[in-house]
């Protein structure tokens, strides 16, 4: 198949808090983020990368400020190439809200890719929600399960692995649904592969 070119929407759910616009920040702009970046709503942001031969715009949207609306979560996730649910490691009101972020985005009939992501993985001595815990959830969320992986925003630990993956989460459907008048494509690998051990199941 020739390279081709894709956009793709992100959504980050979750508490209040847990990171959100953080882990963007980071990734978008690839420092630490402020103190004062705090209860900070971003508007969508958009980068580039590159899958395999193909290259994907990813538009990334920070429902940070919102997290009491379930109406305009929903709308954000319709559509959404991938929604990625964020809790805080060391806060477990957080991690056992995600099933309420899952059901709200109706993540049983959501055709896109879906990754579980426990942020602030640098307070280890504060940690409440293990590995472990984290794994057995993203098995339970539905039927074929969801990805895993432990970021951390303050330190730039994942993140761009972690975005890296959702864009092959993207063009791995993009592809799939293509190939019904196209024929059917390689799966792409996980782009994770060789630390899947430690952050991406």
């Amino acid at each position: 198949m020739s390279a081709r070119s894709y956009r793709g929407r992100v959504v980050l759910l979750g508490d209040s808090s847990v990171g959100k616009t953080s882990i963007i920040l980071r990734y978008i702009e690839g420092t630490s983020p402020k103190e004062d970046s705090r209860g900070k709503v971003l508007d969508k942001q958009i980068k580039t990368v590159e899958v395999g031969e193909d290259k994907l715009q990813l538009h990334i949207l920070d429902t940070a400020g919102q997290e009491r609306y379930d109406s305009l979560s929903l709308s954000y996730c319709r559509n959404a190439g991938a929604v990625i649910l964020v809790y805080d490691c060391t806060r477990l009101e957080s991690f056992q809200n995600v099933d309420l972020w899952a059901y709200r985005m109706g993540i049983n009939d959501h055709d896109g890719g879906v990754v579980l992501v426990g942020n602030k993985s640098d307070l280890q001595d504060e940690a409440v929600v293990t590995p472990s815990m984290a794994k057995t959830k993203a098995e339970g969320l539905r039927s074929e399960g969801v990805d895993f992986f432990e970021t951390s925003a303050k330190e730039g630990t994942n993140i761009e692995a972690l975005f890296q993956h959702v864009a092959s989460l993207i063009i791995s459907k993009k592809h799939s649904r293509s190939s019904v008048f196209t024929g059917s494509p390689k799966p792409l690998p996980c782009v994770n592969s060789r630390s899947r051990s430690r952050c991406c199941f």
